[in-house]
């Protein structure tokens, strides 16, 4: 789903970040997270609350399109550490 936003067109990305704070906020993801996942998704899900596509309506502390992708990458990436796992090496 946080790939899908980053590779939806702008101004489509708001009803997606919707659904991702929805589903994590809401416990409706439907699958078991640890405790230090769910706050991962949790922290995430509040900092994506702070973006605003408009940049004539963004006033501080909302941010726009760099920060949107810098905010996901650093949280799959923090869960990544979580999960070795999970990494791919290329």
């Amino acid at each position: 789903m946080l790939f899908a936003i980053l590779a939806a067109p702008i101004g489509d990305r708001t009803p997606q970040l919707f659904r991702f704070q929805d589903i994590v906020f809401n416990d409706k993801h439907g699958i078991d997270l640890s405790d230090q996942e769910q706050s991962i998704l949790g922290d995430l899900a509040y900092d994506l609350d702070f973006y605003q596509p408009d940049p004539a309506a963004r006033r501080h502390p909302c941010y726009g399109e760099d920060r949107l992708a810098t905010f996901i990458h650093e949280g799959l990436q923090t869960l990544a550490l979580e999960h070795p796992e999970w990494r791919t090496s290329h």
